[in-house]
C-alpha cells in the first residue's frame, strides 16, 4: 500500500518533469523576448503548475499504466486465492475478487510482518520509478510535438527545433521502454512477497479469508 509520501511524490514528479521540459523549450525559442529571470524561472514554473494540475486530473498516466497495474493485481489475487486451503463457492470467489478484498488482505499481511514491510518499501520505490518513467515518456512526447509545431512560428530556427524535437521524441521512447522494463521488476517483487506468504503466512492468510467470507 502506498505511503502518503509516495503518493505525494507521484503527484509532484510530473510537475518537476514539466518544469524542466518547459525551461528547455522556452530557452530554445530565441525569438521569445521577455526578461531573462522571468523566462528562466517564472514562466516555466507557471507552465509546470498548469501542466501538473491538468496532467493529474486528465489521468493520462493511467492510460499507460492501468493495464500493467491490473495485471499485477490479478496475479496477486489469483495467487492468494489459490493458496486458500478451504473450498469456496462461485459466489464466494466472486465476493473475494470484488472491491479489492483480496488486495486488502495482501496489504494487511505485509503490514503485520516485519520482513515484508521491507519489501513493501522497495516496492513503493520501484513503483515511483515505474510511474515516473511513464510521466517522462508522456510529457516528453507532448514537448516534442510543441517543438515541431513551433517550426511554423519560428522558421528562422527550423533546423534547431527539428533536432531538439527528435531528441525529445527519442527521450520519450527511451522512457517508455524503461517503464516497460521496470514493470518486470514489479512483477518479480510481487512474486517474492507471494512466495514468502506461501511459505510462512498460510495460516494467517486462511484466517483473514475466512473472516472476510464470514
Amino acid at each position: 500500500m502506498k505511503s502518503n509520501f509516495s503518493k505525494t511524490l507521484m503527484y509532484l514528479i510530473p510537475g518537476l518533469i514539466a518544469y524542466i521540459l518547459a525551461s528547455y523549450y522556452l530557452n530554445s525559442i530565441h525569438g521569445f523576448s521577455v526578461d531573462s529571470n522571468f523566462l528562466n524561472y517564472g514562466i516555466p514554473l507557471l507552465i509546470a503548475l498548469v501542466i501538473t494540475v491538468l496532467y493529474n486530473f486528465s489521468r493520462l498516466r493511467t492510460v499507460v499504466t492501468n493495464y500493467k497495474k491490473r495485471k499485477i493485481e490479478l496475479l496477486i489475487k489469483t495467487t492468494l486465492f489459490s493458496l486458500y486451503t478451504s473450498k469456496v463457492t462461485d459466489e464466494q470467489k466472486q465476493y473475494l475478487f470484488s472491491e479489492d478484498r483480496l488486495m486488502n488482505i495482501f496489504f494487511e499481511l505485509i503490514n503485520e510482518n516485519d520482513a515484508l514491510r521491507g519489501k513493501e518499501v522497495k516496492g513503493n520505490i520501484n513503483e515511483i520509478i515505474w510511474t515516473s518513467l511513464a510521466d517522462l515518456g508522456i510529457l516528453s512526447l507532448f514537448c516534442s510535438i510543441a517543438f515541431f509545431v513551433s517550426i511554423f512560428f519560428f522558421p528562422e530556427i527550423e533546423s534547431e527545433l527539428i533536432i531538439k524535437g527528435f531528441g525529445i521524441s527519442l527521450l520519450s521512447i527511451i522512457a517508455l521502454a524503461a517503464h516497460n522494463l521496470s514493470f518486470i521488476k514489479l512483477i518479480d517483487l510481487s512474486n517474492k512477497v507471494l512466495v514468502y506468504i506461501e511459505n510462512n503466512l498460510i495460516n494467517q492468510l486462511d484466517q483473514k479469508i475466512r473472516n472476510t467470507l464470514s
